[in-house]
């Protein structure tokens, strides 16, 4: 696709704009979208756009209804993994566990944070193969 406002370079930025419920894309090359005033909102040098901090607002959401504290948990901090020592307090601050125990040390933690990204699904429930699925719930049954 070539940039719709010099119709020489290839289109690299890709907008899509609502104005009054009217939707209309712009294709721009890199040089037509700086001159236009558009900026990928990554590259810009006024952003500071971090997946690490959305991540992190998820995990000290303001939501009290599972109890008092920070994601409901008045003593997260004096929770560690048997396993690594990291508290939850960390996991929010570095966004990953430190080891495989820590997902059973948090489980508790983790569900009102899962609910929240998944709207309220915390189980999988993925497709079957149809020619399986007959075989699959009575193997459910035995078991």
């Amino acid at each position: 696709m070539t940039c719709q406002n010099c119709n020489i370079r290839p289109a690299t930025l890709h907008y899509t704009k609502v104005i009054n419920e009217k939707k209309a894309e712009v294709h721009l090359c890199e040089q037509c979208a700086e001159q236009s005033g558009y900026t990928s909102f990554f590259q810009s040098s006024q952003s500071n756009f971090s997946f690490h901090d959305v991540f992190a607002g998820l995990l000290h959401g303001e939501s009290t209804m599972f109890g008092e504290g920070k994601n409901g948990f008045s003593n997260t901090n004096t929770v560690r993994c048997p396993g690594c020592k990291m508290t939850y307090e960390h996991f929010t601050k570095v966004g990953r566990f430190g080891c495989a125990s820590c997902y059973d040390t948090f489980k508790g933690h983790l569900n009102p944070l899962l609910k929240r990204l998944h709207g309220g699904h915390t189980e999988h429930c993925g497709k079957i193969p149809e020619r399986m699925e007959g075989n699959i719930h009575l193997k459910k049954e035995l078991d």
